[in-house]
């Protein structure tokens, strides 16, 4: 008999894979390790014709990073962090 709820699935979603997919990178930029990073907000936008996300992570209780990535362009291609910074809680993207 098949179980239905055995069937697991990652239940990240897709701005919280994008997001780990480049924390490595965020914490080797900002000299840092995250034990919280928890991705709470995320736009799109377009620039010179190159597709960015922009990310924002909860760090801390009233600390966050926003992080601009650059989308791949082509399938097979990878994205990439074009910027972490620090932000308060009332930053917006």
């Amino acid at each position: 008999m098949e179980d239905p709820l055995c069937d697991w699935e990652d239940a990240r979603t897709p701005t919280q894979q994008m997001a780990d997919y480049v924390k490595s990178d965020v914490e080797s930029t900002l000299f840092q390790n995250f034990v919280m990073y928890e991705a709470i907000e995320q736009k799109e936008e377009e620039e010179s014709g190159r597709n960015y996300s922009k990310i924002k992570v909860k760090i801390g209780d009233k600390n966050f990073l926003h992080l601009k990535i650059l989308m791949p362009q082509a399938q097979g291609s990878l994205a990439s962090l074009i910027s972490a910074e620090e932000k308060g809680e009332q930053d917006q993207l």
